[in-house]
């Protein structure tokens, strides 16, 4: 089995915006998120009922965490809109930001149930983002 690493990744375009991999660290850093393509191995593993982004990790006294993100949650849906990749998420998270908006709106798969999960966007003062 090969592990995909970051750095192997393209980042398209996602709905006009350009995904980068700096773009995907900061973003999703910022939020203290670490998120991986969901396979359908995984999807099966984790019980999830839609596709999404796989979170892999949850950095502890972060945004995410402190909005109840746990590992093995399954992204769906970011500010309403489906997802399909880490890129996707990405790509929203930073579309966001740049509108100005305060907050985010995640739609999780965890083991089955769907929940949602509003994450904070605004000056982050624990951002790493250097």
């Amino acid at each position: 089995m090969r592990v995909l690493m970051l750095s192997d990744v393209y980042f398209p375009r996602v709905n006009g915006v350009s995904t980068s991999i700096e773009t995907f660290r900061r973003e999703l850093g910022r939020l203290g998120v670490t998120v991986q393509s969901l396979t359908r191995e995984l999807q099966e593993y984790f019980g999830a009922t839609k596709g999404g982004a796989l979170v892999s990790s949850v950095a502890p006294d972060s945004v995410a965490y402190r909005a109840g993100l746990k590992a093995g949650d399954v992204i769906v849906e970011v500010g309403q809109q489906e997802v399909a990749s880490p890129a996707d998420v990405a790509a929203k998270v930073k579309k966001a930001r740049e509108e100005g908006k305060k907050s985010l709106l995640f739609l999780v798969d965890r083991q089955g149930d769907l929940r949602f999960v509003a994450i904070a966007l605004g000056d982050d003062k624990d951002s790493k983002d250097k």
